[in-house]
């Protein structure tokens, strides 16, 4: 019997061939440290409007209302308004508070850090780019009070 030698595609074919399917031409997948820096850029007011316009489409677009309402009833899975900046206890017992780079950590890699009383259902969103991320970050800071930054009045 004889051995067939098997060799690679010429380089031409093997780019078509990557070009077909996903991941070949992305780039690298977001962290939530850019997403946080995308966050702290300071921007005109149109631009801040405009992102958090993507981000509300965002939401719609991933599906992300199917499971997180932003007010009324939980459908399972963390109610999103007055979200932002609150604090959370994880299936590990620790103590988080809801900052950007909790909720980017949260989009990208989902899995890692679970809300006690929630069972881990959301998908990973790693395909999602740093701008996209922070849209949808600014979209759930809209529908969040701004944190207190000092004590409330005590007569």
């Amino acid at each position: 019997m004889a051995r067939v030698r098997c060799l690679p595609p010429p380089l031409p074919l093997l780019l078509l061939f990557c070009g077909l399917f996903t991941g070949c031409d992305r780039p690298p997948p977001a962290t939530p440290a850019q997403v946080v820096a995308l966050l702290e850029t300071a921007l005109p007011e149109a631009a801040l409007t405009a992102r958090v316009q993507r981000g509300e489409a965002l939401y719609y677009a991933n599906s992300c209302a199917n499971c997180h309402v932003l007010k009324g009833a939980s459908r399972g899975a963390p109610r999103l308004a007055r979200l932002y900046h609150s604090p959370a206890v994880l299936v590990s017992g620790q103590t988080v508070v809801r900052d950007r780079a909790y909720l980017a950590r949260s989009i990208l890699a989902s899995r890692d850090e679970v809300v006690a009383g929630y069972t881990q259902a959301m998908s990973v969103y790693r395909h999602l780019p740093a701008g996209d991320v922070a849209a949808l970050i600014a979209f759930l800071e809209t529908y969040s009070p701004p944190p207190r930054t000092t004590a409330p009045y005590a007569p």
